[in-house]
């Protein structure tokens, strides 16, 4: 059985690996990017603002979020 530590550790250790394929594959600000998930293998879709650059990601599949 997993400690509640060790979920929370795969959670941190998911969304930085989605944080950085994202990141890398997420160039241009105002295109919208697919790319693969790391964490699930399926598509995956974001964009940088405009204004601040800031990330916005998402997979549908396993429902990892990343609002930067």
């Amino acid at each position: 059985m997993s400690s509640k530590n060790e979920i929370e550790d795969k959670e941190i250790q998911d969304f930085l690996k989605f944080m950085k394929v994202a990141d890398s594959e997420i160039k241009e600000r105002g295109k919208i990017y697919k790319f693969k998930c790391p964490i699930c293998g399926e598509e995956a879709s974001g964009i940088k603002n405009t204004y601040n650059g800031h990330l916005w990601a998402q997979c549908e599949k396993c429902k990892m979020n990343v609002i930067q």
